[in-house]
């Protein structure tokens, strides 16, 4: 929003447009002008439940009303966790047990609609691939998707390798798509943060073939804190390798309430500025898997010793 922060003068409430029960969860989301829509493709997170056509789902909406007036559906984009024990109000409590290790892993990552508006990109987070959706302004919209080339390596081998974020811009005239590989450091039987890299490979738009890798950068540096605590010792402060186990969490008592953190990288974005240098958004796994006041991911009856956690 432009106009102002809330409170500021000129600022414009936003207008809700479609709902939770019309999409569910989401994260990558595109518009075009050549169909006029919006696409918003699904996202697995705990707590909080995926749309109604499942972990493929590209919902394409009417800005204008807010109505869903197709789902173009990627295949192969997971199954969606069994025993969701998900409540009806947002302020109920779940443990969602199966979810947890899927986060990630599952359903769809970043949706980019460029050139003239009639293709759109998107990530399998399940087959790990490169997902191009031709046609999007007909009714008949073509799917195609990319494994990544031998050529993109991780440290840890290539099960490490995680897709999410994308970006795109010409190269001296010729249209590029640049897609995020996060090396996870996951597979490993003994862990080390040297293993966890941010990765940005080009993929040419007009032969679909994958160019290089242009961009790799180490991810075992300190960051902003993930939590804050007066009279504790903060967390969050570096990146982990990726973990499905709730109890790698560092976690701390303070009072009747516990902090939990365990910040895992994930490359969910890439954009370009007005001088074409590069802006990378890393995500937090760990924040997604994780939700403030709720349940841990175990069958336990009760808290099983943690009152309530907080996001990462």
């Amino acid at each position: 929003n432009d106009s102002g922060y809330i409170g500021q003068s000129g600022y414009v409430t936003p207008t809700n447009l479609t709902t939770q029960l019309q999409i569910g969860t989401t994260y990558g989301m595109g518009s075009s002008r050549a169909t006029d829509y919006v696409y918003a493709g699904a996202f697995l997170r705990r707590h909080a439940a995926l749309g109604p056509n499942g972990m493929g789902a590209i919902y394409e909406i009417n800005p204008d009303t807010g109505a869903v007036v197709r789902t173009i559906t990627i295949p192969s984009a997971g199954t969606v966790p069994s025993g969701r024990d998900l409540p009806t109000y947002s302020n109920q409590q779940s443990r969602d047990i199966n979810t947890f290790a899927q986060v990630g892993k599952s359903s769809l990552g970043d949706v980019d609609v460029i050139g003239d508006g009639k293709t759109l990109f998107t990530t399998n987070l399940n087959t790990r691939q490169l997902v191009r959706v031709d046609d999007i302004d007909t009714a008949t919209p073509v799917v195609t998707q990319y494994s990544l080339p031998a050529s993109v390596t991780c440290p840890g081998g290539d099960n490490d390798r995680r897709l999410m974020g994308l970006g795109n811009r010409k190269v001296s005239g010729v249209q590029k798509v640049y897609v995020g590989v996060t090396c996870t450091g996951e597979t490993r039987a003994v862990k080390t943060t040297s293993d966890l890299v941010a990765n940005i490979v080009e993929f040419d738009f007009a032969t679909n073939a994958w160019g290089s890798t242009i961009l790799s950068v180490p991810l075992n540096y300190s960051k902003g804190c993930a939590n804050l605590n007066p009279g504790y010792p903060n967390l969050g402060c570096a990146w982990n390798t990726w973990s499905d186990n709730y109890n790698d969490a560092t976690h701390i008592q303070a009072g009747t309430e516990w902090f939990i953190s365990r910040p895992q990288p994930l490359v969910s974005d890439i954009d370009f500025d007005d001088t074409g240098a590069m802006v990378i958004g890393i995500a937090d796994r760990g924040g997604w898997q994780w939700g403030d006041q709720n349940l841990p991911p175990t069958a336990s009856s009760g808290n099983s010793g943690w009152p309530f956690y907080f996001p990462n």
